[in-house]
């Protein structure tokens, strides 16, 4: 059976912690990397003392987008910030902006003026 990749963003906290250890535990999925800002290159069970022997991974400070499934444990609307973000760089990445398509947002806006008119 195939494993699920997972990443956790926000690994460093009480939630990220929480589903570290249940992923851990869990026989059908991989853990693929656990992001903190703050902590990357430290090993997850020097701030998570109760996963001491159950884990090698090391916190990150970089995303590997080939992951399955993405669990976001950032604080109070951290996450929705996070998720702008990636949108926004997923936009510049894979979406370049062609010439074309300004001309016809302003086409649409001069337009929509009109109509209201």
């Amino acid at each position: 059976m195939k494993k699920i990749k997972a990443g956790i963003i926000g690994g460093a906290g009480y939630t990220g912690g929480e589903v570290l250890r249940l992923l851990l535990l869990h026989p059908a999925v991989e853990i693929s990397f656990v992001h903190s800002r703050s902590n990357a290159g430290k090993a997850v069970s020097h701030l998570h003392q109760d996963l001491i022997g159950h884990t090698s991974l090391c916190f990150t400070d970089t995303i590997d987008s080939s992951v399955d499934v993405l669990f976001l444990c950032l604080g109070h609307g951290e996450s929705r910030q996070f998720l702008a973000h990636q949108h926004q760089i997923y936009q510049q990445t894979y979406q370049p902006t062609h010439p074309q398509q300004q001309h016809n947002k302003r086409r649409q806006q001069v337009i929509t003026k009109h109509v209201r008119k």
